[in-house]
């Protein structure tokens, strides 16, 4: 007579059978529950990947490669016959970090800005976006803010994001856009009135950006005034030369200049 005596088939699970790892994170080891006959041989289909090992039906490792949900068949084989179960596996990109120096920024309507470049860390970035809209001639690309604004801005925050398959991380960082600097003059610069004869408009001549305010230092004297840069109207007392101080402001600054008013009695 021929006698066969074979192992009891076995019987194992995982105590968790969906999974998600960190590239770069040594995992911890999945190690299954066992119960009925003696496990001779493991198996598990398709192969691990890169990083990650079976030995005796355990998992183990630190992934090296980022992976979607993947379905593997691990079988426990004894002469009993083989059981099998299976795991899903997902391996993510390691959430990234990023920071701006500076993060508070003011730039100039007009003039092509020094491109804004974050330091990155973690893992890599599959997408970025950022909130609110960035003005008009500024753009973001790669995390990186570049261009020329269009616009004025007063402080305004925006938030940042930078995304893969391990999260989002995000931060913030102000922007300013103040109007470029006012340049003017005045042709003639030092000039000579008559008490009494209306005058021929002092006008700026100006260049730069858009005045918001103007102002002028000392006070005019009686009868001539002073709006929106020009200088108008008819002396009713004499002086001697007086030199006036002149401020155009906005935004980006005051720019200033000096003229140089005599008032004369008539002839």
């Amino acid at each position: 007579i021929s006698i066969t005596i074979n192992e009891p088939i076995a019987t194992f699970s995982y105590s968790r059978s969906t999974v998600v790892f960190t590239r770069g994170t040594s995992i911890t080891d999945m190690i299954p529950t066992l119960a009925g006959g003696y496990v001779v041989t493991w198996e598990i289909s398709p192969s691990l990947p890169a990083g990650l090992s079976s030995s005796n039906g355990i998992i183990f490792g630190t992934p090296g490669v980022n992976l979607t949900e993947t379905v593997y068949t691990v079988w426990a084989n004894n002469t009993g016959g083989s059981v099998s179960t299976i795991i899903n596996i997902t391996i993510n990109e390691p959430i990234a970090t990023f920071s701006y120096s500076p993060s508070t920024v003011v730039f100039t309507r007009g003039v092509s800005i020094t491109d804004m470049t974050p330091t990155l860390g973690g893992g890599y970035v599959s997408t970025w976006e950022i909130s609110p809209v960035l003005p008009s001639g500024i753009s973001l690309s790669n995390g990186v803010i570049s261009g020329t604004p269009m616009v004025n801005l007063s402080q305004t925050t925006y938030i940042i994001w930078a995304n893969n398959t391990g999260g989002s991380v995000s931060t913030t960082i102000n922007i300013t856009i103040n109007e470029p600097l006012a340049t003017f003059s005045y042709s003639p610069s030092s000039i000579i009135f008559m008490s009494g004869v209306s005058i021929t408009e002092m006008d700026p001549i100006v260049g730069g950006g858009f005045v918001a305010t103007w102002f002028i230092s000392p006070d005019l004297p009686a009868g001539l005034s002073f709006s929106n840069g020009v200088i108008s109207g008819t002396p009713t007392v004499n002086m001697t030369q007086t030199t006036y101080t002149i401020w155009a402001n906005n935004t980006g600054g005051s720019a200033s200049t000096t003229i140089n008013i005599t008032i004369n009695e008539p002839l």
